[in-house]
């Protein structure tokens, strides 16, 4: 039980102090911080402990943040704690090191060709942050037609990426200097390339790539590390070649079907049979068609006081975490 106001015991373990707000009945034990740091902050307002001098913390032993502001004003019972709140709330991060090398560092590159990666990335970077983020092409990625521990060297690379990303969101020590390029100090050209990372490594493959598709993501991989990034992305973004749209005659491909199994040409016959035919331009006398094929569905009236019930668990306000490698564009 704490001792009264007008203790006089020289003993450090009896002598107390008032609350310091006015009109509260509280006495403090004066070697206890941590007792009246909690008192403080659970017991009265930020408005209330804002008046509050500094000779009363020195007194009680209690650390003030001197940064934070008097809505939302911190106590601490020892520096320490201080020190750590400082460190990770209010001191800004700096780093020394580039864009080039952050990213260099996350992979093992043959120390003969170290400068030549580098370079490669160097041009890269400066790519990503010049290049505009524009949707891809293509509806289908090659993440349903790979085996799975392709899937997790992606997803690792990924990681990486995150990690490179989170690291240079620091200040860089030259950021303010003109005679050093932003796409060397700035987060720009890494969330670029977090965001355009599966698009370009599970794109469909172009006429220079290899049509294997566990031999492709391969390639690819390989020319990630190696710095080719923006090449990549050059080749995922190209305009595909338009679709045959040449009106099929149905009857002409029947009768060559028909004479090759004559002729007992059943692998021409097979062909003909397993030959796509081309795609139908589409035109406004397809919309009934359409239309008709998908119909709405059926209205069901519910009374006005019904609502859907809601699990407790779900967050209605807050934002689904992006799952990694969807398949849909």
């Amino acid at each position: 039980m704490p001792a009264s106001r007008s203790s006089t015991s020289p003993s450090n373990s009896n002598q107390t102090i008032p609350c310091p707000i006015p009109n509260c009945p509280f006495i403090l034990p004066q070697n206890k911080p941590q007792i009246i740091q909690t008192h403080l902050t659970s017991a009265h307002t930020c408005t209330q402990i804002s008046p509050i001098p500094t000779s009363f913390y020195h007194k009680a032993h209690v650390f003030k943040c001197p940064i934070c502001p008097p809505q939302k004003i911190k106590l601490y019972k020892s520096n320490k704690t201080l020190t750590n709140h400082l460190a990770s709330t209010h001191q800004t991060s700096t780093r020394t090191a580039s864009n080039v090398d952050l990213i260099t560092d996350q992979f093992t590159v043959d120390p003969a060709h170290h400068h030549e990666v580098k370079a490669s990335w160097s041009n890269t970077l400066l790519y990503l942050h010049r290049t505009d983020i524009i949707p891809f092409s293509f509806r289908r990625s090659l993440y349903d037609k790979i085996p799975h521990k392709l899937r997790h060297q992606l997803q690792n690379i990924l990681y990486k990426i995150i990690e490179t990303l989170l690291t240079s969101t620091c200040t860089h020590t030259d950021a303010n200097t003109p005679l050093v390029p932003q796409h060397q100090t700035t987060s720009n050209a890494f969330w670029k390339l977090f965001l355009l990372f599966e698009g370009t490594m599970l794109a469909p493959a172009s006429k220079t790539e290899p049509k294997k598709h566990e031999v492709l993501v391969k390639y690819r991989i390989d020319m990630f590390v190696k710095g080719k990034f923006d090449t990549l992305h050059r080749s995922a973004t190209k305009k595909l070649s338009p679709p045959n749209t040449t009106p099929a005659d149905i009857e002409k491909r029947s009768e060559q079907i028909h004479k090759a199994a004559n002729n007992d040409d059943w692998r021409k016959a097979s062909n003909l049979l397993q030959a796509p035919l081309p795609s139908v331009p589409y035109s406004a006398e397809f919309l009934p068609t359409i239309e008709a094929l998908h119909p709405p569905p059926p209205h069901i009236p519910q009374p006005n006081h019904y609502h859907a019930p809601i699990h407790p668990s779900i967050n209605m306000h807050s934002t689904q975490a992006m799952a990694p490698f969807v398949q849909d564009y």
